[in-house]
């Protein structure tokens, strides 16, 4: 049986939920593009009250726009300040969450992160099996705030670069969340070197087959056997790639070919690649080629 995407979104919006307790307005969700392992929410919440709670997911929350100020609880009931500028992040592991009395409203783009993708990301690490997660307040660390901009851009553009592209993404977020809230350094990888070039060509066939569908990390990573996050080390080793960068060459590469066909429409070439739109492809190609779809189309001759 197919798990429906709003079931296996929701107990990561549980956990958003868990944490915005009350009164906002959600600006943007990545509800509906069945990501997995992570999920994302860009919220403006009011100051209004919110209570004890309870999280099953770690939590990355960016501060965004304004200043933000108020009270959180702390030990023996009392409360103390808190303040968040523009950038600041703070860092939650899974379990409680403790309540606040909020001045001022806040913007803020909360990440739920799933305890088995960090747990994920540590074993293959060779990283102890049992870690505690501190939480970390007031914390910058242009690493984390880029991958978690990155995934608010893509659920912004509905996901228009793919599941691969957001897998990517989780799995960044969740190594460095790993790096950050555990307190230490992961150790190296156990495993090292590159992919055997037939597993290797095995993977890049089946890109190259399924070059119109929403290829996801967990398919092409099963095709060669690895874990996933193995899988993104070595392919970046065996290739100079990421899996979504090679897939989107071998996309473009695939349109250059198809528009040598004047019976071919715009919008068929993007869907037949795999694009999510004509406006996603049409960025997409003069980016890598420098020169737009129809443009290619007329010189293409020359181009070549």
């Amino acid at each position: 049986m197919v798990e429906k995407l709003g079931t296996r979104s929701a107990p990561a919006l549980a956990a958003i939920n868990a944490y915005v307790r009350g009164s906002s307005a959600r600006l943007c969700s990545s509800n509906k593009l069945g990501w997995d392992g992570v999920y994302l929410e860009h919220h403006r919440a009011f100051p209004v009250e919110r209570n004890d709670s309870v999280s099953t997911h770690h939590l990355v929350v960016l501060f965004t726009s304004h200043v933000s100020r108020g009270e959180a609880s702390a030990e023996h009931g009392r409360f103390v300040p808190y303040s968040f500028s523009p950038g600041e992040m703070k860092l939650y592991s899974a379990g409680p969450i403790g309540a606040c009395r909020p001045f001022t409203d806040a913007t803020m783009i909360p990440c739920a992160l799933d305890p088995r993708l960090v747990a994920e990301v540590g074993e293959d690490l060779g990283a102890p099996s049992t870690v505690e997660f501190r939480p970390i307040a007031n914390l910058r660390d242009d690493s984390l705030q880029g991958i978690v901009k990155l995934l608010a851009a893509e659920a912004n553009s509905q996901g228009a670069s793919g599941k691969l592209y957001a897998d990517h993404l989780a799995h960044a977020l969740a190594l460095r969340f790993r790096q950050l809230s555990g307190g230490v350094r992961d150790p190296k990888p156990s495993q090292s070197g590159k992919m055997p070039t037939r597993i290797l060509q095995r993977v890049l066939d089946r890109m190259r087959a399924d070059l119109a569908t929403n290829l996801d990390l967990h398919t092409i990573a099963a095709e060669s056997g690895y874990s996933r996050t193995h899988f993104l080390r070595i392919f970046r080793a065996s290739t100079g790639y990421s899996p979504h960068q090679w897939l989107t060459h071998l996309r473009i590469e695939e349109a250059k070919t198809l528009l040598q066909k004047a019976s071919n429409s715009l919008i068929d070439v993007a869907l037949d690649c795999g694009f999510s739109s004509h406006g996603h492809f049409s960025n997409t190609f003069r980016r890598i080629v420098g020169v737009a779809p129809r443009e290619y189309r007329r010189n293409y001759g020359l181009i070549l």
